[in-house]
């Protein structure tokens, strides 16, 4: 978990949170005892959250099948391992046969996500949200209490040590043309979209 997002693995049985709760089983699963002979229900959801609930739809989007993207998200979760007689070491472990069989797939799916680059336009607009509000609050404060935050950040040192995002807005800032840096400076005027 992190900014990114999170994502969550729940194992849980289903046939005991039925029998718990004094349910009747659905049909199906009970069809479904009756040709197996074992009456076992077990669930396994993933959950994921913001960044990665993106990358899952797009790799659902390019055609994958629910089934490979459950599985090997799974894989990235948990690994379940068979330990060797007398080796407490768990590199050497084997993987667990009736899990592997389970998950299918050899491949994890991929979760690195790449960095989104930020645009003037979206740079306006979090100074808009973000800054604007915290700059009206300090003019009220400043204002009480002898102080104008201008001035301050006007004698304020200021970095020019730039992060790669931060080059790569500037970079990118060269080939806007003005119609589109006033369309961002209107828009950052009047409030928004």
């Amino acid at each position: 978990n992190g900014s990114r997002g999170n994502v969550y693995a729940r194992f849980y049985d289903k046939k005991a949170q039925y029998e718990s709760k004094n349910e009747l089983f659905p049909t199906e699963v009970r069809d479904h005892w009756a040709r197996t002979g074992k009456e076992v229900w077990q669930r396994y959801e993933i959950s994921y959250s913001k960044k990665y609930a993106l990358k899952i739809i797009d790799e659902f989007l390019n055609g994958d099948k629910i089934d490979k993207i459950f599985k090997t998200s799974l894989r990235n979760l948990l690994e379940i391992l068979t330990p060797k007689r007398g080796d407490t070491n768990k590199n050497r472990w084997y993987k667990t046969k009736w899990w592997e069989k389970f998950l299918e797939y050899d491949e994890t799916i991929d979760f690195s996500l790449a960095e989104r680059d930020v645009m003037l336009g979206d740079l306006l607009e979090w100074l808009r949200v973000a800054v604007l509000p915290s700059l009206s609050l300090l003019e009220i404060i400043g204002n009480e209490r002898g102080f104008d935050i201008y001035d301050l950040l006007q004698k304020a040192e200021k970095s020019t040590d730039f992060s790669k995002k931060q080059n790569r807005l500037y970079v990118n800032s060269q080939t806007l043309s003005d119609e589109t840096i006033n369309h961002y400076l209107s828009e950052f005027l009047g409030g928004g979209k």
